[in-house]
């Protein structure tokens, strides 16, 4: 897993009245990923490759409030890796009491100098851990989402397994492949694994 990043809240970045603002955040979530690649392909990463990670769609929802002082616990997971672009969900949580500040949704198009899209390089796949297709893997639309579904075997009765939060189907993989007589069904939830991640719609009702 890609390391937590804990940045604490400083006065600056309020408001008036003393709430970390949304601009702030911004700027917070990028400090996190930054220090996620200098701990570990580097934060040159993309310079190697001649490629730059232009931001293209960001989502931000706000949770609760954060103030001064307030240490931010920031993980971040990579939800989607096509050729060129890619897709990053971070979260921010409180750290003394693990309330959820704000979630983010950062869509990225690699870019040369010249403005072109280019491929995304290689070691970010590899240090976000970016899992390839299986040959299992279907693709199911559920009320307008792409949704990334595992399925194995045949037979009555069906066994739907359905992960955690912040998780993937791939924590069933010893399920998956070790239940025999049954019909295995692992979907990707919305925003996780390899399913998109829309704009809206991730309370635990539309889940």
């Amino acid at each position: 897993p890609t390391p937590d990043i804990d940045l604490t809240v400083y006065p600056d970045e309020c408001d008036a009245f003393g709430h970390l603002n949304q601009a702030s955040f911004l700027s917070l979530f990028e400090r996190a990923r930054w220090e996620m690649l200098a701990r570990g392909p580097g934060m040159d990463v993309f310079t190697r490759a001649g490629a730059w990670p232009a931001v293209r769609k960001t989502v931000i929802d706000y949770h609760a409030a954060a103030f001064p002082g307030d240490v931010l616990r920031f993980q971040q997971a990579l939800t989607h890796h096509g050729r060129t672009s890619f897709t990053m969900r971070q979260t921010a949580r409180r750290l003394r009491d693990d309330t959820l500040i704000a979630t983010a949704e950062f869509v990225f198009v690699c870019i040369s100098r010249e403005g072109r899209p280019v491929p995304v390089p290689a070691d970010v796949g590899r240090f976000m851990n970016a899992r390839p297709s299986g040959a299992d893997v279907q693709r199911l639309t559920v009320n307008g989402v792409s949704v990334a579904v595992d399925v194995r075997g045949a037979g009555e009765p069906a066994v739907l397994l359905v992960h955690g939060y912040a998780s993937d189907r791939s924590m069933w993989q010893h399920q998956l492949n070790h239940l025999e007589g049954f019909l295995r069904l692992a979907p990707d939830l919305r925003g996780m694994g390899q399913s998109d991640a829309p704009d809206l719609g991730y309370s635990m009702t539309t889940y």
